[in-house]
């Protein structure tokens, strides 16, 4: 183990474009997009990086958050594009990474979470000792009849401030205002809005961006039965045939739910989880 742990070192800025070349290849995002990434997120996040030769050939990036219940707390830190280049897996690298930033955690009392993209990869996780905390359906919303939709934009201090009234009665993950000002901008950035819902004398949040014929609604506080009146004029604000959201739902692996979090050395379980980067 410690000749691969050799290996590993927090990332620098002379790193990104080896970064770039990594999520590239392993994500498929466009180029622009993770440049913008980088250039708006690098200096608040902790990426640790498996050096082969000279340059980074695995990554995970690391950002922080807290695990919250009431009046208990537990400092987390959320996993985030943990990938190797095509050209070097089957290694070890990123089990080598994984090991280190979970003895990390371990040492230090705080837990890890990340969003599995299946089931099926939960098994590879679960050998470093992570363990499926959560679960999500996708619910789709048909327009129905047109009703009056009253918004106005929420800047992303105003978003967080109402976030955590709405969610704080429960277990969730609370968020840094950094980071819920980037989900707002890179909202923004695929043309979506961040606004604030008046309805029936009260305001709601809806975060979410157009994606073809639909509008997916990365969070709100308003319910289902809100949403299905709302759903007309939301999808003609945005040009769309149908909302889509995924909502919290027993963490059973089955064809209709996919993980929303899986969680290493965590004290506080089954919390709400949204505003990852997905």
């Amino acid at each position: 183990m410690s000749d691969m742990t050799d290996g590993i070192r927090l990332a620098e800025k002379a790193d990104i474009p080896a970064l770039c070349a990594i999520w590239h290849a392993c994500f498929f995002d466009s180029e622009e997009y993770i440049h913008y990434f980088y250039r708006e997120n690098f200096e608040r996040m902790h990426i640790y990086v498996y050096v082969a030769g000279t340059k980074p050939v695995s990554m995970v990036h690391l950002m922080q958050a807290a695990l919250a219940d009431g009046d208990r707390k537990q400092d987390v830190k959320y996993i985030y594009a943990a990938g190797t280049h095509p050209r070097h897996r089957n290694k070890g690298y990123m089990s080598a990474l994984l090991a280190y930033v979970t003895a990390q955690a371990k040492q230090n009392a705080y837990a890890l979470f990340l969003k599995p993209s299946s089931w099926e990869i939960t098994a590879f996780y679960k050998k470093f000792g992570f363990e499926p905390d959560g679960a999500w359906h996708l619910h789709t919303i048909q327009p129905g009849e047109k009703q009056a939709l009253s918004v106005s934009p929420l800047s992303a201090e105003e978003y967080n401030r109402m976030r955590d009234a709405a969610f704080g009665k429960r277990a969730y993950v609370k968020w840094q205002d950094a980071h819920v000002r980037w989900c707002v901008a890179e909202n923004a950035y695929f043309s979506g809005k961040t606004l604030a819902v008046h309805l029936g004398g009260e305001e709601y949040f809806l975060m979410g961006a157009p994606e073809a014929d639909t509008f997916f609604i990365t969070e709100t506080n308003l319910s289902l039965e809100q949403l299905h009146s709302l759903s007309a004029a939301v999808c003609e604000m945005f040009g769309t045939a149908c909302m889509k959201l995924y909502l919290p739902a027993p963490c059973v692996e089955d064809e209709k739910s996919i993980p929303s979090s899986i969680v290493y050395n965590a004290t506080i379980h089954h919390a709400y989880i949204n505003l990852i980067l997905l």
